[in-house]
């Protein structure tokens, strides 16, 4: 029953967040307006002079509610602790091999950041002021913190959430249920990419399930993530 109610609750954090992470009118723009900040929230996210940033941070909260909110609310009716679900930390020794996993794949992320489909596609912002002004930098340094913290909301859902969470009822079968959806998240991004979720989230998938921590892969995530950025720009 708690796996169910488990699956069932990342089922519709995955349909949420797609159908309603990237848009505000609907339903929320009701609500909005009966708050009387429609106007204002508008005009933020679509005609502020940052607004391309904004829209972006929009994003990451979306990603932060439906991945890690939501999930942690439900451990109260789940009878699970967040501490069992990978936020444990794990020392410095079993970081080791998400160390050694990094230095692996940094060559294939220097042949990435100069293919064309990448350079499409990361980053994700890049400051219209560029790099040679303080705003500029201080736009593109509050887009990669933000980036950083949607890996941890990421990493929490996928490897502590539905890995950890479903392994006392399903064993290791709980790494194969979670890299489903991870790889679907992936059919946007550019094909090798998308190929390469599927090792990915085996690997990371069986990492965390071992340590019974999330937080190696974070850090991982963050440091391929920001590597790739910085390659790009």
């Amino acid at each position: 029953k708690q796996a169910l109610l488990l699956l069932g609750r990342a089922a519709c954090c995955l349909v949420v967040l797609e159908y309603q992470g990237n848009a505000f009118l609907a339903p929320w723009g009701s609500l909005l307006k009966y708050f009387g900040w429609y106007e204002a929230f508008n005009h933020w996210l679509y005609y502020h002079e940052e607004a391309g940033l904004h829209q972006k941070l929009w994003w990451v909260a979306w990603t932060g509610i439906c991945y890690l909110v939501i999930p942690l609310l439900s451990c109260a009716v789940l009878g699970l602790s967040p501490l069992s679900l990978g936020l444990r930390w794990p020392g410095l020794k079993a970081l080791v091999p998400y160390l050694l996993l990094y230095v692996l794949v940094l060559p294939l992320v220097f042949w990435a950041a100069h293919q064309p489909g990448f350079q499409a596609t990361y980053p994700f912002f890049t400051s219209p002021l560029g790099l040679n002004s303080s705003d500029g930098i201080r736009q593109q340094i509050s887009w990669e913190l933000a980036y950083a913290f949607q890996f941890f909301a990421l990493e929490f859902f996928f490897r502590g959430f539905i890995t950890l969470g479903l392994k006392p009822s399903f064993g290791m079968a709980s790494i194969f249920v979670m890299v489903l959806p991870y790889v679907m998240i992936h059919f946007s991004k550019p094909q090798p990419e998308a190929f390469g979720s599927l090792f990915a989230g085996l690997i990371l998938g069986y990492m965390s399930w071992k340590s019974n921590s999330i937080w190696g892969g974070v850090l991982l995530h963050v440091a391929v993530a920001w590597t790739m950025d910085g390659l790009a720009v």
